[in-house]
């Protein structure tokens, strides 16, 4: 992905695959975090489960740190459950 922290809404995705590049047209009509605050809505006013859950959150933040201390270190980080 040529924006992949702040799309808009036409993207094009490159796929490499082997030796050729396929490109993948993606639009979209919605505003990017719209889905995300609406769900979170749901699940303050109406007690809904939130589609991401808390651990999930957790784990994307302890990937993104491993990620960022792999970077700092250059060594490989493991995760532990």
């Amino acid at each position: 992905m040529t924006r992949p922290f702040k799309p808009t809404h036409e993207e094009t995705l490159l796929v490499n695959r082997g030796d050729r590049v396929e490109e993948i047209r993606v639009t979209s009509h919605e505003e990017l975090y719209l889905p995300q605050v609406e769900d979170l809505g749901r699940a303050i006013l109406q007690g809904t489960p939130p589609r991401v859950s808390l651990a999930d959150s957790r784990g994307n933040v302890a990937t993104i740190l491993a990620l960022l201390e792999s970077a700092r270190t250059r060594q490989p980080v493991t995760l532990t459950p």
